[in-house]
């Protein structure tokens, strides 16, 4: 027989870079946009190519993304209707990377893209054709499927195959439970090899069963076993033996084409001979990478690996070969070639192709992936959230102040883990008088609940939690008491007014200072943070200011050091369901086409007007899930069918699909406390509204935030043609001395700290750390700046305050409806107020319950903060409060009572 080894080439690069190492990480930010227009693609897509890591842009087209492990990688934007953009990032520990993308339309329009479920025979033929060379023909190929195959076309001429491909293809490979979005860029069949280059996106599938998890593993690990990544680790480790690895080469003198035995036996010694594996590792100037040195064409028998593919009679394992260009191929410590382009591969190795592609992100020694945890194993992410309230009990039409701490088994995984926190109000009969969601960052949230003024007195809970925190005991969620008075109650007496330290916490001394009037009903508080040794800690925390007579020291009260610390994986318990991490708010429904059957197909989404635009797909049974979207407030979404023909079609969005279950942990307790015949709280009066004072608008109280600002940047001052980059320049014409850098803006020098920099404080109508780089210029009324410390912000403008103020929200009715399309309404994220927005005032003003509260305090390297605070009534007793962690995330709590 004539024995011949074809040389197939697969440039797909689907190994790069190993994400298995820790690391502080690369953070990459900018901004996409429209070349021709100049403006921003919302939830355009950046990934990682080859990864199941990637992030979407806002309604702007601003993005952000922290990569921990990767140092060499290729990121990908991509938008539907638009030419994919690729940029090489070569990057070290510590980067911070601005990159603004300008992508190019195609030359057809959206609209005139049309769904097509049917195409001629020979086009039937062709895809058929294109199937078997692009998900190989293995049994892993069976269960492949592409979900859009009308978007390819087919040029086929005597000896060549050409695929085209006008959107990214939508791919289920059902045999490893991934999703593929691929942007396939050439795909071209000649003779006896065939080509395919493009990007590639993956996704978890949400397993059905642990039945379907466990096959996918199974199989996963099949196909990594039959890659030359594990090769590659099994020569790094020189366990070529162990893992069943064995390499021959050609013998000198022989040609590849000849006439060769079917049988291996006969050969070795003859046309093949063994490689020696000696000395093929070499090291590189970077401690992670390294050079495997491959010389000539190298036949690989990996005798663990089964294979459907017959190469020798007396071999039922799997053969393959592989040849790299330049003799050699860089890997990291995980095998992982840096240089994949320059790697030709046959055999069984190249058997799978496309059906056998796993994320660069796949870890082989890992049961579980981010997503979905096995139901069968220890789950390899565990959340833990915590919130300190500003005090112990409230009045019904009160503030609820609170700051939310989110602790993890590993902490470097707090940029890709859950980014939605939900925080419920439950009554004593489990029902939900309350709920918000709000964005977590760093493992951090910030918010506030407005309690219904007609509430009726008793003991509430307030609950928060994740959504992927539900796949474990609800004993491991949040839950805090709040006895809610009447108007007309009063505590009988004031509780402990002790200092109280919890025990975990005495291995952080926090210490404080008070300071005289500093002028006015101005008073000042210091800290100091040290560890056991005495040695200064950085440290981010919470402070409230109360009144102890409205705030008392309840038993129920919930302890920094007993929530903040992770359960061991054994004690958590499993829940029946599985729950994903949330990326972003979530909306779920179905697509009924006019004879209101379900349909499946293609769909435009429009938020709050006619710029912001994702695209939506739905499956057989019309059902659709449109994923990690970012908008703030009720917002209106348009949802319109992509083709005209389906103009009479509907939508139904289905609200709070993971509700959960309502399970009290903390029991009741009876409040000591007096009725009284006057009102201990009464309304605050709206002075909007009273003519004594018709001058106190919206725009004085604006300016109450902190005095009279040094610099102010009006609407008609502001480049609104330039998008972000006319925003900044506006402002530093305006500003003398100040520096605009990598997304932040410096005032002036400043203490910097583990965790913040020298940057100023910015405010979106009075809301610490809200987005301004997704405001549109047109919509920003004016651009306050405070160069100097506030007395309301306290150490958190040390560096100086940088306020935006939009102009009054349009209603959603002043939008016009989008022609064709469903109009439902949908709650996005809540953005906190700035704390001195009271709804409610006491009787007595002296009797105020909370005088001040800080969500975020930063300490300077010495582990000092400080904080000011108005005092109408210096000589009034205080408690203080402080929750937060230092900067080795150890927690701590203390509370003060101060004359």
């Amino acid at each position: 027989m004539k024995f011949t080894i074809h040389r197939l080439i697969f440039t797909t690069t689907l190994f790069l870079v190993s994400l298995f190492a820790f690391s502080q990480g690369i953070t990459i930010k900018g901004k996409i946009t429209d070349a021709v227009l100049k403006e921003g693609l919302p939830a355009c897509n950046v990934y990682i190519n080859n990864s199941t890591i990637g992030t979407g842009a806002d309604l702007d087209g601003n993005f952000i993304m922290t990569v921990t492990s990767f140092k060499e990688f290729d990121l990908v934007f991509s938008y539907i209707g638009y030419e994919s953009f690729i940029k090489r990032i070569i990057a070290k520990d510590g980067d911070e990377i601005l990159l603004d993308v300008a992508l190019k339309p195609l030359d057809f329009q959206l609209s005139e893209i049309e769904v097509k479920s049917k195409r001629d025979k020979k086009w039937e033929k062709q895809l058929k054709k294109f199937s078997k060379q692009f998900f190989g023909y293995s049994y892993f190929a069976d269960k492949c499927e592409i979900v859009n195959a009308w978007v390819l076309d087919f040029e086929e001429e005597k000896n060549t195959f050409k695929a085209i491909a006008n959107q990214p293809l939508q791919i289920k490979n059902n045999t490893l439970g991934y999703n593929l979005e691929v942007n396939l860029q050439d795909f071209l069949v000649e003779n006896d090899a065939y080509k395919i280059k493009g990007t590639f996106r993956f996704s978890e599938q949400e397993p059905p069963t642990k039945e379907q998890l466990e096959e996918w593993l199974k199989r996963r690990a099949e196909a990594y076993k039959r890659s030359y990544v594990s090769l590659f680790k099994s020569i790094l480790d020189g366990k070529l033996d162990e893992t069943g690895y064995q390499l021959y080469a050609e013998k000198p003198g022989q040609n590849i084409n000849e006439f060769r035995s079917d049988n291996f036996d006969v050969e070795l010694g003859k046309s093949v001979i063994p490689y020696v594996a000696k000395d093929m590792v070499k090291l590189t100037t970077d401690p992670n990478l390294k050079r495997i040195m491959i010389a000539g064409n190298l036949e690989i028998h990996n005798q663990n690996a089964q294979t459907e593919l017959k190469t020798y009679a007396d071999t039922p394992y799997a053969v393959s070969w592989l040849t790299a260009a330049k003799g050699m191929v860089q890997v990291d410590l995980q095998g992982v070639p840096t240089n994949s382009q320059d790697i030709l591969v046959s055999g069984d190795m190249d058997y799978l192709k496309v059906a056998g592609m796993l994320p660069i992100d796949y870890d082989p020694k890992s049961n579980a992936n981010d997503a979905y945890f096995l139901k069968f194993e220890k789950p390899a992410m565990v959340e833990k959230v915590v919130l300190h309230t500003d005090r112990s009990a409230y009045y019904g039409g009160d503030n609820i102040w609170y700051k939310t701490y989110v602790n993890y088994n590993f902490r470097n995984y707090a940029d890709s883990s859950s980014k939605i926190l939900h925080v419920m109000l439950v009554d004593q009969n489990k029902s939900v008088i309350k709920s918000q969601k709000l964005e977590i960052s760093n493992g951090f949230a910030y918010g506030n609940m407005v309690l219904p003024e007609d509430l009726v007195p008793g003991n509430y809970y307030l609950k928060a939690y994740t959504n992927y925190m539900q796949n474990f005991d609800p004993k491991f969620s949040f839950e805090q008491l709040i006895p809610v008075l009447g108007h007309k109650e009063h505590f009988a007496a004031s509780q402990s007014s002790v200092e109280e330290e919890h025990e975990m916490e005495k291995t952080v001394q926090v210490n404080i200072t008070k300071s005289d009037s500093l002028g006015g009903k101005i008073s000042a508080l210091a800290f100091s943070f040290k560890n056991q040794a005495g040695v200064p800690v950085m440290s981010n925390f919470s402070v409230s200011i109360t009144n102890p007579t409205y705030d008392p020291q309840l038993s129920t009260e919930p302890k920094m050091e007993d929530l903040y610390k992770i359960p061991s994986p054994e004690s958590l318990g499993i829940s029946k369901k599985t729950f994903g991490m949330e990326k972003g708010i979530n909306v779920e429904g179905i697509y009924l086409d006019k004879k209101r059957t379900p349909f499946k197909g293609s769909f435009n989404v429009f938020v709050n007007g006619f710029q912001n635009f994702v695209e939506g797909v739905s499956d057989e049974s019309g059902n659709f899930k449109l994923e990690n979207l970012m908008f703030y407030g009720e917002s209106v979404l348009w949802l319109q069918p992509s083709s005209k023909k389906q103009k009479d079609n509907i939508f139904i969005v289905k609200n709070d699909q993971n509700k959960p279950e309502i399970k009290l942990l903390t029991n009741s307790i009876e409040i000591n406390k007096t009725k009284l015949d006057t009102l201990v709280f009464q309304k605050i009066k709206d002075l909007s509204k009273n003519t004594k004072d018709s001058t106190f608008k919206k725009e004085n109280l604006k300016k109450m935030l902190y005095g009279r600002p040094d610099y102010t940047v009006a609407n008609k001052e502001l480049n609104a043609n330039n998008g972000l980059t006319g925003i900044v320049n506006s402002i530093l014409k305006k500003v003398p001395s100040m520096q605009y850098s990598q997304g932040d803006f410096i005032i002036r020098g400043g203490a910097t700290s583990a965790f913040n920099s020298n940057a100023a404080l910015i405010l979106v109508d009075g809301i610490p750390g809200a987005s301004w780089s997704s405001l549109n210029p047109n919509a920003i009324e004016k651009i306050e700046v405070v160069a100097g410390v506030n007395n309301m912000y306290g150490d958190l403008s040390r560096n100086g305050i940088v306020s935006f103020f939009t102009k009054d929200e349009i209603s959603s009715d002043g939008i016009p409806d989008i022609e064709g399309s469903t109009k439902v309404l949908v709650d996005g994220l809540v953005n906190p107020l700035p704390f001195e927005s009271p709804k409610i005032q006491m009787t007595q003003p002296e009797n105020k319950p909370t005088l001040y509260w800080n969500a975020e305090v930063l300490t300077d390297q010495k582990g000092t903060a400080r904080v000011m605070y108005r005092s109408d009534f210096p000589k009034q007793k205080i408690k203080v409060t402080v929750n937060g962690i230092t900067q080795n995330n150890v927690p701590f709590s203390k509370t003060f009572y101060l004359e």
